[in-house]
């Protein structure tokens, strides 16, 4: 039971949670209850609870679902739960999940998220498992709903989260069968760009650099990928490999990038060539489907593909370097950069379906 002793909002209307405490497969834990659901007395009742219930019946057909808060009194005017609240309320959270013992609990938003596991950063969480030690039940956590509310440009990154939730529960989100190669060798470079060079219907090309503008950093890797699935890196630290690659840069092959202005600028400042046959920028392609949405390639490749496994990886496992720059292991740099130029490819395909009359 609620500490209702210890905490501010002690009188308040208490909205208990909703659902059969047995057999669920998901609980939505939320933040608190607004206005409507103390009015109702009952959780997700209001317009983002009218969002999340949608959403379950879209993504969820047929699954058992359980909703609750954080907190079970509305905070004043809706603002954030304060710390004396959740702390009055947190064994009560603690021993419902314990009652109803679903299979996946889902926090939505920031405050579920550390109120049970410490954790904070939803935006780059959401939409994934998150591995938690010693527990019973999986955790997948996803931005709150109201979040859809305020800017439209949540909208697809909570769906997309709710469709993976839906593939989660039926057996796990599977990462796609991916085949990333390093070059190391000046002769690997070499011939796997004439290979690219040659004839091949397109290109997806990226940089991993060490700053975002050209005449402040270097560009440490270049990606490239014309099947996918597929993709090579290599360091771009030898005079063979730079020249093998702006000999690449030159072919008349189509080449593709997402934010091209970012390859061509990087490409013109520090090889003083221009890319030849760049035919598209998958961001600008993007910006046509639909302008409202978030065009960064993250945010695409999670959307439209099955991709984006080491994105949040390389957030995760960052190494401070100093104030303004981080580092990343070998490993990390060389799946995150092929992925780029992979999702770029698949995104790049589906948009010219899409765009195609």
């Amino acid at each position: 039971m609620p500490n209702c002793e210890e905490c501010p909002l002690n009188g308040e209307q208490v909205v208990q949670g909703e659902g059969d405490r047995t057999g669920i497969d998901v609980m939505f834990v939320g933040e608190a209850p607004g206005e409507e659901e103390a009015g109702a007395r009952r959780p997700f009742v209001g317009p983002a609870g009218d969002v999340l219930r949608g959403a379950v019946s879209r993504y969820l057909p047929g699954k058992e679902v359980y909703y609750t808060n954080t907190i079970l009194c509305r905070p004043p005017n809706n603002r954030k739960p304060r710390k004396a609240e959740i702390t009055a309320c947190h064994d009560r959270l603690l021993q419902e999940i314990n009652e109803v013992h679903p299979r996946v609990v889902v926090p939505l938003g920031n405050t579920p998220l550390k109120a049970l596991f410490g954790l904070e950063k939803i935006t780059k969480r959401s939409g994934r498992e998150l591995e938690v030690e010693d527990c019973d039940f999986k955790v997948f956590p996803l931005i709150h709903p109201s979040a859809t509310l305020h800017l439209s440009r949540n909208i697809p990154i909570f769906n997309t989260g709710m469709r993976l939730l839906g593939e989660f529960l039926q057996g796990g989100v599977t990462e796609p069968d991916t085949v990333y190669k390093l070059l190391r060798q000046d002769d690997d470079v070499e011939s796997m760009l004439q290979v690219a060079g040659m004839g091949l219907d397109v290109v997806a090309i990226d940089y991993e650099c060490t700053h975002l503008r050209p005449w402040f950093g270097e560009p440490v890797t270049a990606s490239f990928c014309w099947q996918e699935g597929h993709a090579h890196i290599f360091y771009l630290n030898t005079e063979r490999k730079v020249e093998a690659w702006k000999e690449f840069l030159l072919s008349p092959c189509p080449k593709i990038a997402h934010g091209a202005k970012f390859e061509y600028q990087w490409t013109k400042w520090h090889y003083d060539i221009e890319i030849n046959n760049l035919i598209a920028c998958t961001l600008l392609m993007h910006y046509l489907i639909d302008e409202n949405s978030p065009h960064d390639l993250a945010t695409s490749k999670r959307l439209y593909t099955k991709l984006g496994y080491w994105e949040g990886k390389m957030q995760e496992h960052l190494i401070p370097k100093d104030e303004h720059h981080h580092t990343a292991s070998e490993e990390l740099l060389i799946n995150y950069g092929c992925e780029d130029t992979d999702g770029c490819l698949q995104i790049y395909h589906q948009f010219k379906e899409a765009m195609t009359p």
